[in-house]
Parts: structure tokens; sequence; C-alpha cells
């Protein structure tokens, strides 16, 4: 069984609708929050590959440039 937050706290009328309104969007920003972490790790893990790959092809246009 759950209860409205408004009722546990003895709110009515539209103080209880704020209330509710209030916990829905904290849930949600969570949920947000959550997400970012997740696309952070995602930018992050691009980012390396990227560097990585960067640093091969100065590696391989240095040799070129050594050999002519």
């Amino acid at each position: 069984m759950t209860t409205k937050t408004g009722a546990v706290n003895g709110l009515s009328g539209p103080d209880a609708g704020c209330a509710d309104a209030i916990e829905d969007c904290l849930k949600e920003m969570a949920a947000v929050r959550k997400s970012m972490k997740k696309t952070d790790a995602e930018i992050r893990r691009l980012r390396a590959s990227s560097r990585r790959k960067l640093d091969e092809t100065w590696a391989i246009i240095r040799r070129v440039q050594a050999a002519v």
C-alpha cells in the first residue's frame, strides 16, 4: 500500500499537490543525473580512444616523414 506524501505529512489540497509534484521532480532529476553519468562515462571512453588513434596516426606520419 502506498501513501501520498501529502497525507503522510498532514498536508491537504494545494499543499499536497505541490509536495507530490516536488517528489516527482526529484525522482525525474535522479533519473536524469543517472543518465548523465552514463553519457559522461561514454564520452570519456570515446575521448581516450580518439586520443590513442590520433597518437598512432601521428606516429605513422613521423615514420613516413623520416623515411622520405
